[in-house]
């Protein structure tokens, strides 16, 4: 019989960061448009986002030719 008192239960390690460790002598850059400011980083996620969504509502379906042209062909 094994020795239960020599047993240690495992505990998950957390890597805790020190927020003193984090480096804040560079900050981030700043866009000024009247009384709005957005960081570039924000503003290109913004941008991207806005590409996808039109090239969503531009680009067709795929298999939407198909689907026409059974459409046309049963008329």
């Amino acid at each position: 019989m094994k020795d239960d008192a020599a047993r240690v239960p495992l505990r998950p390690v957390v890597s805790m960061t020190s927020p003193s460790l984090i480096s804040a002598a560079s900050s981030g850059h700043y866009v000024h448009v009247g009384v709005f400011t957005i960081s570039v980083t924000n503003l290109l996620i913004v941008v991207a986002m806005i590409v996808v969504f039109v090239l969503a509502l531009v680009l067709p379906f795929p298999g939407s030719s198909d689907v026409d042209a059974r459409e046309g062909d049963g008329s």
